[in-house]
Formats: C-alpha cells, structure tokens, sequence
C-alpha cells in the first residue's frame, strides 16, 4: 500500500532527479482533475497537500510560490477548458444520447446557473467532484462565459 510518507519521499526524489518535472506532473494532473469531466479521480486535493508540506520545509527545493501560481494557472484554465467542451457538446450530448442528459435536466441546469451560477462556480471549486462537474455542466447550461470567467478566476486564486 502506498502511504503519505511513501508518496512525500517518491516526490522528494523525483525532485532531486527530475526538478521541473515534478511541476509539470502537477500542473497536468491538476488540469486534467478540472478540465476532463471523466476523470474526477485524480488525487489533485491530496497531491496539493503533500506538496504544499514539502514545500513548507526548508530542506527540500519544492518552490512555493511557483507551486501556487502553478496550480492556480492549471484550476483556472482546467475549469476553462471543461466550460468549453460543457458549451461545445452539452447540446450535441443531449439529442445524440437523451437517457445520459435529459432535456428536462437541461432546462432545470440552465434555470439554476441562471440564479446560482456565480456561487456554483466558486464554491464548486472547493468540493471533489463537483469541482469537474460544475464547469461542463456550466457550459452545458449555458451560463454566460463573463460570469463564468469571473468567479472561475477568483475561485482559481482562492
């Protein structure tokens, strides 16, 4: 079984070994966790803490202010992307397979992002699996991209 500590010393060496890698590990797990509605899986929360420990101790190279400009720059532009593809097939999903998105589903999620959607987008952020969902479904229900960018923003920075 693979531990935390087990998990923070792989890290640690991948970082002694690999430096920058371990960034871009991040950053695409990070982006795939908001921006991908299949793969709400990802352990994006849990890599997020361990990192941001390893960061906080002096003795390992882990930059924390790259690590949260990292991380923010892949919420912000995973949740853009998942809008995208909830904007670009919400519609298609819908008439191609009504049993997966029915239309009176449709309906009630354009009426909710119609009065929730700004709280919907930054709260979501903060809860498993509602954070890959809420942005397809945005997109789907066709909240408006300004409204979206703005809280997608400020809950990426937060």
């Amino acid at each position: 079984m693979l531990s935390l500590d087990h998990l923070s010393q792989i890290i640690t060496q991948l970082l002694a070994n690999n430096g920058w890698m371990v960034y871009g590990g991040l950053f695409l797990i990070i982006l795939a966790e908001t921006g991908l509605v299949v793969t709400p899986f990802l352990p994006g929360d849990s890599l997020l803490f361990l990192c941001g420990s390893i960061a906080a101790m002096s003795s390992h190279p882990l930059n924390i202010w790259y690590l949260l400009i990292l991380v923010a720059i892949a919420a912000i532009l995973g949740d853009t992307i998942n809008f995208s593809i909830g904007t670009r097939f919400g519609e298609y999903l819908t008439r191609r397979h009504p049993g997966l998105i029915k239309p009176k589903y449709r309906a009630k999620t354009e009426e909710f992002f119609a009065r929730h959607g700004n709280l919907a987008i930054f709260w979501g952020r903060f809860i498993p699996i509602i954070r890959t969902i809420i942005p397809f479904t945005a997109g789907m229900g066709s909240m408006p991209y300004r409204m979206f960018i703005f809280y997608n923003v400020l809950g990426g920075l937060v």
